[in-house]
């Protein structure tokens, strides 16, 4: 026999189901064909005795409830409410406890970065300062022509620095000068310096190596230093 709302095998003669609580009496009908006036008259008219009535309808609602009560204590338990509610309960509470936890594990990885930090002397930058060295120098005026002079192919850059005034003749002149580059030399040819104003000075830098010489054409009178960096 089988429950025709939830379909649970239930033993014969079961008034209720005993997995869904479904009550399971059918009505009285009567049977095809004749029958007595005796058997009609009774199945249609009402209890003679309400009492019993009453008490048949508590032992009913009893039966339904006690059949409920069987049917919930049957249910598998993740079924059940309170179980859910419980699981969501420790949930959240773990939840709040880990978060806690690596907020504090932060803050104190944080104040020991902090510490290690301020406990470390500052650090001095360290430059290797750099030397000058004279190659060339000279102090003329008009046009001449210098001696040679070699850029070691160590150096990092070398400069020409000049100086000239034309007071002499009382007016602005001409400076001019002139970078030949000889052998092996990376530069060949150059202008220099080319400047008109009654004085002046300046400092051009190069970054070729090799042996070079510097022409100077001009009315003033003049000073040349050339040096390379080491």
């Amino acid at each position: 026999m089988f429950c025709p709302s939830c379909g649970a095998q239930i033993l014969k003669g079961s008034a209720f189901c005993s997995n869904c609580g479904t009550s399971l009496a059918t009505p009285v009908t009567q049977g095809l064909g004749a029958t007595d006036s005796s058997a009609t008259s009774a199945s249609s008219s009402p209890l003679e005795n309400p009492t019993d009535a009453s008490v048949e309808a508590k032992i009913i609602r009893a039966e339904s409830k006690a059949a409920k009560t069987r049917a919930k204590s049957l249910r598998p338990w993740y079924r059940k409410k309170r179980i859910w509610i419980l699981v969501i309960i420790l949930v959240i509470i773990t939840a709040s406890v880990a978060g806690s936890s690596k907020s504090k594990n932060n803050d104190l990885t944080s104040q020991t970065i902090g510490a290690a930090v301020a406990t470390q002397p500052p650090v001095t930058p360290t430059t290797t300062p750099q030397k000058a060295v004279t190659l060339w120098s000279m102090v003329g005026s008009g046009q001449e022509s210098g001696p040679k002079f070699t850029v070691a192919a160590g150096a990092s850059e070398w400069a020409e620095s000049y100086r000239f005034n034309c007071s002499n003749f009382g007016g602005s002149g001409n400076f001019q000068t002139y970078i030949t580059g000889y052998g092996n030399a990376s530069l060949t040819t150059d202008e220099g310096a080319n400047q008109l104003a009654p004085s002046g000075k300046g400092t051009d830098y190069y970054y070729d190596t090799g042996t070079f010489s510097i022409q100077v054409n001009s009315e003033c009178v003049w000073t040349i230093v050339v040096a390379a960096v080491e």
